[in-house]
């Protein structure tokens, strides 16, 4: 009997040392298991961080590049005279001093403006630079800030023919972009700015798409 006994406490021994080998084997896989995790969250994480400063780097290109175009287009635009500029001044005099505090502010040709216009317009800002007809701009809620943006893009691209920024109500705070998009455009054969809310400055922008390269372009108001 007690051999017995003896034989079965050797026996509860060796299988509570079998469990407690168990056990800790488990617990060292599962340790093992989220050490590999873990490390495999922190090269994510890295490989994360250096993409957003890839982008971000991008990014600060994109804008310093716009801020170039936008003074130049500024310095153009600051050196023309005549009828046409006094015109805006008469009929929209608030709409323009307010296009002229967003150059002067930068505030167009910012990160944050470039994502609004591509959002607002569901396509890269690249397209305005290189297709051909822009009639996707109809309708997308597009206020004066985009329409200086859209100017400064659309400068670039010379085979654009047409444009169709309808329906967005802007007003007449867009017509002096409007008139800059024309008077880059030699290729441009249609514009449609109809229900914008132009007012009189409808008739300068039809005055310069017929004084565009002696061109006739159809302009609806």
């Amino acid at each position: 009997a007690e051999r017995a006994a003896e034989q079965a406490e050797e026996a509860r021994a060796a299988e509570e040392a079998r469990v407690a080998e168990e056990a800790d084997r488990v617990v060292a896989e599962a340790a093992a298991a989220r050490a590999a995790e873990e490390a495999e969250a922190a090269s994510r994480a890295r490989e994360e961080a250096e993409a957003r400063a890839r982008e971000e780097a991008a990014r600060e290109r994109e804008e310093a590049r716009m801020r170039a175009e936008a003074g130049a287009g500024a310095h153009q635009s600051g050196s023309g005279t005549g009828p046409a500029r006094k015109r805006i001044s008469r009929t929209t005099p608030a709409s323009a001093r307010s296009i002229h505090s967003m150059r002067r502010g930068r505030r167009f040709c910012s990160t944050a403006a470039t994502s609004r216009l591509v959002s607002k317009i569901g396509r890269p800002t690249s397209a305005l630079s290189t297709e051909r007809s822009l009639d996707f701009l109809r309708a997308k809620g597009l206020d004066a800030e985009d329409l200086l943006l859209v100017s400064i893009l659309v400068k670039t691209n010379a085979g654009v023919e047409s444009i169709d920024v309808s329906g967005n109500g802007f007003g007449a705070g867009g017509a002096e972009s409007l008139v800059a998009i024309v008077r880059s455009s030699p290729q441009l054969s249609k514009l449609d700015a109809s229900q914008n809310n132009l007012r009189a400055s409808a008739a300068l922008l039809a005055e310069a798409a017929s004084a565009q390269n002696g061109t006739r372009k159809p302009i609806r108001r």
